[in-house]
């Protein structure tokens, strides 16, 4: 089967359901927000390195979330995202994703994620999820919370 490139609101609609309170919009349109802010907004068009790209605004206003886009839309890009921003220290960051292979699903984990994880490559930890007991061990070495594993596993 081929791959398929999901935005980064699609893929959290499929795993969060309702309870994401992202908004995908494109260029021309006006977000419609449940919140006031502060937000998040990003081209969301499966570009890599969004924040050392400058393709990522935070601390934004609701009522500029549009205004935060103009320069993306000048550069061609026509979708984005505005989510809720949650303050956070660097050092609360993981990096985990999530392939399907052959045999099951591979996990890449690091306890220290952010946007610097492409220049620690050693920190990457690489478990397979073959079964129901590989699920456990992911789950009690990386601290990923079960639920969070199956419900990855159940969408693909």
């Amino acid at each position: 089967m081929p791959r398929v490139k999901l935005t980064e609101y699609k893929g959290k609609r499929i795993l969060l359901g309702d309870t994401y309170h992202g908004v995908s919009f494109s260029s021309g349109e006006t977000p419609v927000l449940s919140e006031h802010g502060p937000f998040v907004v990003k081209v969301d068009q499966g570009i890599k390195k969004r924040m050392k790209q400058g393709l990522l605004a935070l601390n934004v206003a609701g009522k500029d979330c549009v205004q935060a886009t103009k320069e993306w839309v000048e550069k061609g890009f026509t979708n984005f995202i505005a989510e809720p921003m949650f303050p956070h220290d660097a050092s609360e960051e993981r990096y985990v994703s999530f392939e399907r292979v052959r045999d099951g699903a591979r996990v890449l984990y690091a306890r220290e994620g952010g946007i610097e994880i492409e220049e620690h490559p050693k920190k990457v930890e690489t478990f397979f999820i073959r079964g129901e007991e590989d699920v456990r061990v992911v789950s009690e070495k990386t601290e990923i919370p079960r639920a969070l594993i199956d419900s990855v596993l159940q969408a693909f």
